[in-house]
């Protein structure tokens, strides 16, 4: 889809997330922006975020986010 950048929702270690709007679909969703060179200097970085995309991948829960897209 098609996406529009809004405001800051907040910010970590690992990177910043951000709101957006989908074009297609007029969904809100988070977007959560991580650079390699920052995740290569925290320990076990990028396993934890690839960890953490599997888990999403497959977890389906009414309280945990979904997953979109990588």
């Amino acid at each position: 889809g098609r996406y529009v950048m809004g405001d800051k929702l907040g910010e970590g270690s690992y990177g910043k997330v951000k709101e957006c709007l989908d074009q297609d679909t007029l969904q809100r969703r988070a977007v959560k922006i991580m650079k390699r060179k920052t995740l290569r200097r925290i320990p076990n970085g990028e396993q934890n975020v690839q960890r953490e995309i599997q888990l999403l991948r497959r977890l389906r829960h009414r309280h945990v986010i979904s997953l979109c897209d990588v």
